[in-house]
């Protein structure tokens, strides 16, 4: 089945706002932000406009890079670099919309989700940095995250910062207090949640928030649901009730039909506090979940352990990913080598990389050297009870597939997802339906917004 979108708008990608025409009168401010995909430009170049004072503006949401950008500035005296945050998440993204809608306002280099690499690049607003990053680039970062950034024909459109692998924390306690075994597979994990509501009605191995697209999309990532894949000339193949997004969803129905989960509404005061009073015995998220529980589940340090998610199969090793972000280059700017070399050393210096992983960051690297320094992995966590929870999450790492792709308009994806998939689920009614549902909107959707897709 193929349908062809009858206008040539283009998605923003967001809810919100809608952009129209690609590129909206953004053009390249010099014959080196034009460069093809795959051709560098010469060292000459390079070192000039390392050597041409000049004033980066950079936005991100990272809190204190005070140091990070202080390496660089030493590393290049004549390059300048001022962090600005104007807003995380949807206000930062909302900005650069307006920005790109003028063409007026725009920073040199921009904090970007990977699920949103996709729409911005759509829309023309991210450069094509392969021409000016080091030879040695790829094999400075994981590979799955390269895959985040990467375009058709070599192109790269962001400098892979953090990331999210998928793991289970659990409550170690709770687990010997009832005769819990860490769940290997997902079978493992229902018996297990129907074995601890039994024995303790106010306890719940897991929440299923039905607020949280994020994560019904990372365990499909991990089931090997495929939404989305480029054609190529704004064509998408879309599957977004692909048999592993079903089994998904039936999973977690059935385990909240029978109500040894949860369905608490994620992010809020209540949820929080769920954690910290025992309500639930794990939390199933990216590798950045051990810091932010420690602050905010502080009367229960000691007492949590981080495994990997359970698996379909048993033996198998695979994880999805939640989470985790880039620094792109905004097309446009006067400077994109200077733009794209801050990039790259920001992420891949061994100085300057391994601080974020440190306060007040506390970022999950992408860069594999600051992923497996020793001191990096045989950090013993307090908060954890002394184990090595970066050790965990650094094995998991190496279980993310790679070929996950994520389409040019996610905010509507979980928006979809949460109206109709999750409604179901906490709902109790047929979650199948609800998934045809989404599929159907997702179509027309794309087709709405002038893309041609397939199923």
């Amino acid at each position: 089945m193929k349908i062809r979108g009858q206008k040539k708008k283009i998605i923003g990608a967001f809810l919100a706002t809608s952009l129209v025409c690609v590129g909206f009168g953004l053009q390249p401010a010099s014959a080196a932000s034009s460069a093809s995909a795959t051709t560098s430009v010469s060292a000459s170049a390079i070192a000039k406009a390392m050597n041409t004072p000049t004033t980066l503006t950079y936005w991100t949401w990272v809190p204190g890079l005070n140091k990070e950008i202080a390496l660089f500035e030493k590393r290049y005296p004549k390059i300048k670099v001022n962090a600005i945050n104007v807003g995380q998440g949807g206000p930062h993204y909302q900005k650069l919309r307006v920005g790109a809608t003028s063409g007026k306002g725009l920073p040199d280099l921009a904090q970007i989700e990977f699920q949103y690499v996709p729409a911005f690049t759509q829309i023309g607003l991210l450069a094509n940095i392969a021409p000016y990053v080091s030879k040695t680039f790829k094999s400075k970062f994981e590979a799955w995250t390269i895959s985040q950034v990467s375009g058709p024909k070599g192109a790269i459109y962001g400098v892979p910062q953090d990331t999210g692998p998928m793991g289970m924390l659990y409550r170690a306690d709770i687990f010997t207090k009832y005769g819990i075994a860490v769940p290997k597979t997902w079978d493992d994990f229902a018996a297990a949640a129907a074995k601890l509501h039994a024995a303790d009605p106010t306890v719940y191995l897991a929440n299923f928030g039905p607020n949280e697209a994020d994560v019904a999309t990372s365990f499909g990532w991990q089931a090997g649901s495929r939404p989305f894949k480029s054609l190529g000339n704004n064509a998408y193949k879309i599957n977004v009730d692909d048999p592993a997004a079903q089994k998904i969803a039936k999973y977690w129905a059935d385990l909240v039909s029978a109500g040894t989960v949860s369905t608490d509404p994620a992010w809020n005061n209540d949820w929080f506090a769920g954690f910290d009073k025992g309500k639930y015995a794990t939390w199933l998220t990216g590798a950045w979940g051990p810091l932010f529980l420690a602050g905010q589940a502080k009367d229960t340090a000691g007492l949590w352990r981080a495994a990997p998610l359970p698996q379909w199969s048993a033996g198998a090793s695979v994880s999805g990913n939640r989470g985790g972000s880039s620094t792109a280059v905004i097309k446009g700017t006067k400077n994109p080598i200077a733009a794209a070399t801050f990039a790259e050393f920001l992420n891949s210096d061994p100085v300057s990389t391994p601080l974020l992983s440190q306060a007040p960051q506390l970022l999950f690297p992408a860069s594999s050297a600051a992923l497996h320094a020793p001191a990096f992995i045989n950090a013993k966590v307090a908060f954890f009870g002394g184990q090595q929870a970066n050790k965990v999450f650094v094995a998991i790492n190496k279980t993310v597939a790679k070929d996950f792709a994520w389409s040019p308009f996610t905010d509507q994806v979980y928006q979809e997802l949460q109206n109709d998939v999750g409604t179901a689920i906490t709902g109790k009614t047929d979650v199948l339906a609800a998934l045809a549902t989404e599929q159907t909107n997702i179509l027309k959707y794309a087709v709405d917004q002038g893309f041609t897709v397939s199923k």
